[in-house]
């Protein structure tokens, strides 16, 4: 997989408390990257970003399911009848 590295901004959680409203406004323009012990714990993005990755996201799903059923649509299937059901269930 090849990650695009998109410019980001980082913040420790404290500094968050401190000044969320001049790290939201950065948020609108660029990725604002959270961190709690020198590790990322969390991402803030502006809502348009965040359409488009749930659009990327969508579509990727689109793919690979896609490619399930092709995968078995290749193989035979045998479907059984209502009476083999029963009889497998042991319905009656």
């Amino acid at each position: 997989m090849r990650r695009v590295e998109e410019p980001a901004t980082y913040y420790g959680a404290s500094e968050l408390r401190i000044s969320f409203d001049k790290i939201l406004a950065e948020a609108m323009t660029r990725r604002v990257i959270i961190e709690k012990r020198h590790k990322p714990v969390a991402v803030i993005m502006s809502i348009e970003e965040f359409k488009k990755f749930e659009d990327l996201m969508e579509e990727a799903e689109d793919h690979y399911f896609a490619d399930i059923v092709k995968e078995r649509m290749k193989k035979p299937v045998k479907y059984l009848t209502m009476d083999e059901t029963k009889k497998k269930l042991g319905i009656e």
